[in-house]
């Protein structure tokens, strides 16, 4: 792609990603506040509330999603880096977050860039065609969308380049970083490549862990790939890799199942793969001819991207359906190999064609293939078969955000009480809330609460019972003994905790000699447990 050609695209696909977060904050108007989501709404929470612990001073990991967080631990680094950028900035967390999204959106699309290059060096066409079919391709999952079951390319944003970039910072970034490392993998002529991938390797397992994994297991295929070829062992690339990166993912790890507080969160933190059937469709039509990109491949001799691609177009699967709690993980950057490979099977598609249906004579197979030239129609119409998900995906995020969907929206009140607690309470302070708010406040108070996370709230399921019990029990002495029990140090009632209480959502919670009020704005109360010194 010409210099001035790709410059152009990366706006028009940074606009494409940021314009659903443009649109939200508009349509907060004077009556909400955005978060800062748009969706998958806990996660993105989460990542903030990292942030923040970093924009304190931290510099490790300690659970805000759970009652007792136990010691710190060097996790989720990236995030916690970003939280000392806002400090250093002086720029608020949703900011900076996003500022972040869009640098590593950029990286990304700098990265495949490259990548593509590297591949269809003598072919501009293909290489424009297999660029956009990246960007905005996905899946076949909108033939299903009516039936109310969502397939995995409408919310495993990690398997796809633009909804890694409309949704994070950090699967962007990883996505460019494992790009990267494949790109330096296939050219020996790139200068300090053992040192640079010595870099990737420990950037690549602070920002995505799961990603090393799949570098060193492809990268372990093109070792091996090239030594039964050529009896030529590349050991010094892929020693660089793992020399970092390969300790620090074993200490997260060892500290994943050994701290007291986070083996915890690791017991929960389950990610089954989806139905196989799901997982095709989610990545049709392209995956089914990527194989038939898989066969030409195999004839490749001379293309230096065939071991890379090969070995993670078919490793990918079997990471994906191992029988291990982590499988849908190894579905990052997926679509990556997948769309590649269905630019070479558009070629062997034709081949295919030529001979069974049009009977006309064909070049010899046992010549090394030519790399594809033109996507032609079959590329046209795996384009308009692979677009309309992503288009659809982007379609409801526009309109969730311009209709102020609760789970991405505060009301101006818990605005201004999560405010409040910020500026008055300790920061070791305990909050009781539904668990709606419960999310939020962590990331904009940097304040511990009982529930907040599927995942990072230890015994998440028997917590959100008890704290809904909580609040549909008003008043109740057995509800009424989380307090102690927990040793919460505030309450905080507003529209959402009053939604959980139904018919009671009039309770006077400040009737209760527990409780005592301390603040008050636009529907929403907090109040300080007296049961604690």
């Amino acid at each position: 792609m010409k210099r001035f050609e790709f410059y152009l695209s990366l706006l028009v696909i940074l606009i494409l990603a940021s314009l659903p977060y443009g649109i939200a904050i508009i349509s907060a108007g004077e009556d909400a506040v955005f978060t800062g989501a748009i969706y998958n709404a806990m996660d993105n929470a989460s990542y903030l509330a990292k942030m923040y612990q970093g924009r304190l001073g931290a510099w490790s990991f300690t659970l805000p999603y759970t009652a007792e967080p136990g010691s710190g631990t060097y996790l989720f680094m990236f995030y916690v880096f970003l939280g000392h950028v806002a400090r250093w900035t002086r720029l608020s967390l949703i900011l900076t977050y996003h500022i972040a999204r869009i640098v590593s959106s950029v990286l990304l699309l700098l990265a495949l860039r490259a990548f593509l290059e590297r591949i269809f060096s003598k072919h501009p066409i293909m290489l424009r065609f297999v660029f956009w079919l990246l960007i905005m391709g996905s899946g076949m999952g909108w033939l299903v969308i009516g039936t109310g079951y969502m397939t995995a390319d409408y919310w495993v944003a990690e398997a796809y380049p633009f909804q890694s970039m409309l949704l994070n910072p950090h699967f962007p970034l990883g996505m460019a970083v494992l790009v990267r490392i494949f790109t330096l993998l296939m050219d020996e002529t790139i200068a300090y490549r053992e040192w640079r991938l010595l870099g990737l390797g420990l950037a690549l397992s602070i920002v995505m862990p799961f990603g090393v994994v799949i570098a060193l297991l492809v990268a372990t295929g093109w070792v091996v790939w090239s030594w039964l070829e050529t009896r030529c062992l590349y050991w010094k690339p892929y020693v660089s890799l793992g020399a970092l990166g390969g300790p620090f993912l074993l200490y997260q790890y060892w500290v994943s199942m050994t701290h007291p507080v986070l083996s915890g969160w690791n017991a929960q933190n389950v990610t089954s793969s989806v139905p196989f059937w799901d997982f095709v469709l989610s990545l049709s039509p392209a995956v089914l001819i990527g194989l038939f990109g898989l066969i030409r491949m195999m004839r490749e001799g001379s293309n230096p991207a065939r071991r890379i691609l090969v070995t993670w177009f078919v490793l990918g699967p079997l990471l994906i359906y191992l029988p291990t709690t982590l499988q849908r993980r190894f579905m990052f950057g997926y679509f990556i190999p997948v769309a590649v490979m269905a630019g070479f099977g558009i070629e062997e598609l034709r081949r295919v064609f030529r001979t069974y249906l049009q009977r006309k004579p064909v070049p010899s197979d046992h010549s090394p293939a030519q790399q594809p030239e033109t996507p032609g129609r079959i590329g046209k119409l795996l384009f308009i078969l692979q677009v309309p998900s992503t288009l659809l995906l982007l379609f409801m995020a526009i309109l969730s955000t311009a209709n102020t969907v609760d789970s991405l929206f505060m009301t101006k009140g818990e605005a201004r009480a999560l405010a409040w607690i910020e500026d008055h309470t300790p920061r070791d302070a305990l909050i009781l809330a539904s668990p709606k708010i419960g999310t939020l406040i962590p990331a904009f108070t940097g304040r511990r609460v009982i529930w907040g996370h599927s995942f990072e709230t230890i015994n998440a399921d028997e917590e959100e019972l008890r704290v809904t019990e909580f609040f549909q029990t008003p008043g109740d002495e057995v509800s009424l003994s989380l307090l102690s029990e927990r040793r919460v140090d505030y309450l905080f009632i507003g529209p959402r905790e009053r939604e959980l209480m139904g018919d009671d959502r009039n309770f006077d919670w400040g009737s209760l000699p527990e409780l005592s009020p301390v603040f008050s704005d636009e529907g929403v109360q907090i109040y300080a447990v007296k049961l604690n010194p």
